[in-house]
């Protein structure tokens, strides 16, 4: 689960989130809507501890990562994977040097292991035709789908989403939300999407914030 309680955080004097609380179960697909500028991205960096609040107390999995170490946190963040809303691929990395890029920095795995993990994801996404592909050579639906695999690859117990189906087409958008279920369905994953596509947080969402 994860929970925040009475958080506040400012940039430059201008207050983007004041006294916070809310809590993600993980039995459910959560969605936080609301239009751009309003603090949601904000919430995401928060959790995953890219950034600091400015008072509360944030908790994942039963730990205050306002207060716990660089070292615990890096721990923890290994149960938490990101999917940034652009994607956020290496230019120069080919499609699977991508997926397996976490996994080769930090060698949580062998070779061997870490190239089947990455050969499975692509597989989950449906792009394992396309692992030597450079993200130059895909569509901006496909590099998204390479974003959750990369996410996907070392199995985290909670997935966040920013903005996953923000500049698609429908049909593109389609297939990331059925990437989501799947997801879902198939691990068992917390799934937290931020969104301010009222389509995808109606077809995706068990829960809305």
């Amino acid at each position: 689960m994860i929970k925040f309680s009475n958080v506040s955080k400012s940039f430059g004097g201008k207050t983007v989130l004041e006294d916070v609380s809310f809590f993600i179960p993980e039995d459910k697909i959560t969605v936080i809507m609301g239009p751009s500028g309003c603090g949601k991205s904000t919430i995401l960096r928060l959790m995953i501890g890219l950034m600091k609040p400015d008072a509360g107390k944030i908790e994942i999995m039963n730990n205050d990562i306002t207060k716990i170490s660089d070292k615990e946190l890096f721990e923890l963040r290994k149960n938490m994977g990101m999917v940034f809303q652009a994607g956020a691929l290496f230019d120069s990395l080919n499609v699977i040097d991508n997926v397996s890029f976490f996994l080769k920095e930090h060698k949580l795995k062998s070779k061997e292991e870490i190239n089947s993990l990455a050969i499975e994801a692509l597989r989950f996404v449906g792009l394992e035709d396309s692992a030597y592909l450079y993200p130059s050579e895909l569509s901006g639906g496909m590099q998204r789908r390479v974003a959750i695999a990369r996410t996907i690859v070392y199995r985290p117990k909670i997935v966040l989403f920013d903005e996953p189906t923000t500049g698609l087409d429908p049909h593109t958008s389609r297939i990331i939300e059925d990437l989501i279920k799947n997801l879902r369905e198939q691990t068992g994953a917390l799934i937290l999407i931020v969104s301010h596509v009222f389509q995808t947080a109606f077809r995706l969402a068990e829960r809305i914030i």
